[in-house]
């Protein structure tokens, strides 16, 4: 089995190599958004945060044109490196990211034990009654950070601050985002399949 994930993806590292690895998938921010967790854990693990392919000037394979995709892409991964009991941090989009990954775990014997805990932070891809997720399409930089950041204040970046060069690589993520998430940032299968069949143990998956 080989993953699918491009094998020159940046990936950040931190911590003991030697210690429980810890899986950071970011947000549509891409990779800079989950550096403060990544520094954060390396204190007791060894923390890595891949970029997803396809943002930040990255290739996107033909073969990861969703969630479902790069979930399953990223689990070969952790086989193809035979790693167990990862502990996977999804922030935003990497939230829904790790969701998908324990669902399909959960369901193949292959990924049996490949995953040891999960932790969303302010997912998206669950559907929740009274729980609308933000059109994150229609937002502008101060609306985003609105919805996207406990401190607004910490999220925002005026966009007349911004080169060239970054702008471009925005919005180069968003379409990445849309092509892979979808304009509605969801997935209204999700919930019940994390309730179904391939149930995770809900003592090892938290979501907050």
């Amino acid at each position: 089995m080989t993953s699918t994930l491009p094998t020159d993806l940046p990936v950040d590292q931190d911590g003991d190599p030697a210690a429980r690895i810890a899986l950071v998938l970011h947000g549509g921010g891409g990779p800079q958004t989950v550096a403060p967790i990544v520094g954060h854990l390396a204190a007791t693990m060894h923390a890595v945060a891949p970029t997803h392919p396809g943002w930040d000037g990255t290739a996107r394979p033909e073969a990861i044109a969703s969630v479902a995709d790069l979930a399953h892409a990223y689990l070969d991964h952790l086989v193809d490196r035979d790693e167990h009991d990862v502990v996977l941090i999804g922030s935003s989009i990497g939230g829904w990211v790790a969701l998908e990954m324990a669902v399909q775990a959960a369901a193949d014997d292959r990924y049996r034990g490949r995953i040891g805990a999960v932790v969303v932070i302010d997912g998206v891809g669950v559907v929740v009654d009274g729980e609308p997720i933000a059109d994150f399409f229609a937002l502008d930089a101060r609306g985003l950070a609105e919805v996207a950041w406990h401190d607004p204040e910490r999220g925002y970046r005026d966009p007349a601050g911004s080169t060239d060069e970054q702008r471009a690589v925005q919005q180069a993520n968003g379409r990445t985002m849309a092509a892979v998430a979808g304009t509605s940032m969801s997935d209204p299968t999700l919930l019940g399949r994390l309730g179904g069949g391939g149930r995770p143990d809900p003592r090892r998956v938290g979501c907050q």
